[in-house]
């Protein structure tokens, strides 16, 4: 069982309270002393003096101590908040940008499976019906989730979107990007709908670039619709790698 403090644990545990209750019986000893005649006048305002140069010198001391040590724990604990939320933020970036990645892989996953399973046939890329929508579900998955990270950047504005919009500008322009595609196979359903399961279907020109460096433009590959998006993903993620930094302290890191 816990003890209890005392009385005089209590007092001796504020400076404060110290200071009353020795100026208290300090005051009733030398009222005494004068009415007993015990001491003269002289000697008791010497005693008085030498007792409170003491004891408000002591008090004083443990006061000062006593804030100090309260300013250091309360230091202390705000650190530990700090450290705590700043572990708190760093998982929670260190999570989003592993589904910025599984994202990217699932999509590359995508565009390299419809490349592989696909042929070029009189000059126009196709690919058997099975195949193409089994792999165009696949990816309209992966434009959901991007669409997914994107509206969680715009949820956790404090978190993710750090000193700009960076984040956010490339995580749309891929989602966007990819979103595109998905319309274009939907639109175009209803040139396969009596297609038969093996039956070959022609690639639109945006699905060709996004699989092949082909384009059906005359401009640079490095303008390619397929170049942007993978530029835009590699900036996304070099965006949060950027805030996972900056919530990480530099002891964190080895010294160079």
């Amino acid at each position: 069982m816990e003890k209890q403090p005392t009385f005089v644990d209590r007092v001796l545990d504020e400076p404060k309270q110290l200071i009353q209750v020795s100026l208290t019986a300090a005051s009733a000893a030398l009222v005494l002393m004068l009415i007993t005649g015990w001491v003269d006048k002289a000697k008791v305002f010497e005693i008085v003096l030498q007792f409170l140069l003491v004891v408000v010198l002591g008090a004083g001391i443990a006061y000062f101590y006593r804030r100090a040590e309260a300013d250091r724990v309360r230091d202390d604990k705000k650190v530990d908040r700090e450290r705590e939320g700043r572990k708190a933020r760093r998982e929670a970036l260190e999570e989003f940008h592993r589904s910025l990645v599984k994202q990217y892989h699932d999509t590359k996953k995508v565009r390299r499976t419809l490349r592989a399973v696909s042929f070029d046939d009189d000059g126009a890329r196709r690919c058997e019906r099975h195949n193409f929508e089994r792999l165009m579900t696949e990816l309209e998955e992966a434009q959901l989730r991007a669409e997914a990270l994107k509206e969680e950047i715009e949820a956790r504005p404090d978190l993710l979107r750090g000193t700009d919009d960076a984040l956010f500008t490339h995580v749309k322009a891929v989602e966007e990007y990819l979103r595109e595609l998905v319309r274009q196979f939907e639109n175009e359903y209803a040139t396969r709908r009596d297609a038969k399961e093996n039956e070959p279907i022609k690639l639109s020109p945006a699905l060709e670039e996004f699989i092949t460096r082909k384009s059906s433009t005359d401009a640079p590959p490095e303008k390619h619709e397929r170049e942007t998006w993978i530029r835009n993903m590699v900036k996304a993620r070099k965006s949060v790698a950027m805030l996972i930094k900056r919530e990480t302290p530099e002891s964190s890191f080895p010294n160079q």
